[in-house]
């Protein structure tokens, strides 16, 4: 099922006020679509797979490992790239926490 990337979605309530913030922040958004696409490379079958659909969807669900917080309001915090970066590293590995 294809998913909209966040900036097409500005009506959509899931993605609601995140949008504007979320346009100031293309070098982390583009980080960790390269890290998706990586773990997908190294681990999954990257046919016909799109990081940037998957990450735009993920950024915006309550995410259990983080407390059930959206990534995309962990990411606004001074050392929340880092976090999830750990938290998707984690994903990858089978290690939760």
């Amino acid at each position: 099922k294809n998913r909209p990337h966040l900036l097409q979605c500005r009506y959509s309530p899931a993605c609601g006020q995140a949008l504007r913030w979320f346009m100031t922040s293309n070098e982390d958004i583009t980080s960790l679509t390269a890290l998706v696409q990586r773990m997908v490379d190294e681990s999954g079958n990257p046919q016909g797979f799109d990081a940037r659909a998957w990450l735009d969807h993920w950024l915006v669900s309550a995410v259990p490992a983080l407390g059930g917080r959206r990534p995309l309001d962990v990411l606004k915090e001074p050392a929340g790239l880092d976090l999830l970066r750990g938290v998707l590293l984690n994903a990858q590995s089978g290690t939760f926490s």
